[in-house]
């Protein structure tokens, strides 16, 4: 189309212009959800998928690997604990947290009372907790 033809002017093609570059510019405007913003935060977030996705985040992995190390040291010191105990508290502490049996059977097993089996136990976790710290 040039200026002249079929009563065009340059006027009406700078127009023809203007309206589709207008066009253009709005299929690359970014769609903003006001409502999430103004009403509460979370909407806001679900809108968002880079607020959602947490899991690639460098502090939350260092910090969830030294939470497993830290975990993986506080088990091994226990087992290191636990295997300097008597061979009778050994088999109490199995009997109990390993076969998860009640300290009513224990009892009844060993012929002795709840609380004697209840008191064992005490002891068992103080002298454990002493060799934790």
């Amino acid at each position: 189309m040039q200026p002249g033809e079929n009563g065009v002017t340059e006027m009406d093609i700078a127009l023809l212009h203007e309206d589709d570059d207008e066009g253009v510019r709005a299929h690359d405007r970014n769609i903003y959800k006001l409502d999430g913003y103004l009403e509460d935060i979370s909407p806001a977030i679900d809108h968002n998928p880079m607020l959602r996705d947490d899991r690639y985040n460098p502090e939350r992995v260092i910090t969830q690997r030294e939470q497993e190390d830290e975990g993986e040291r506080k088990i091994q010191n226990m087992l290191e604990a636990i295997e300097d105990l008597e061979s009778q508290q050994q088999a109490l502490i199995k009997k109990k947290y390993v076969d998860d049996r009640s300290n009513v059977d224990i009892a009844a097993e060993e012929g002795v009372t709840e609380a004697a089996i209840r008191g064992k136990l005490g002891r068992i976790h103080k002298r454990l907790r002493k060799k934790m710290e």
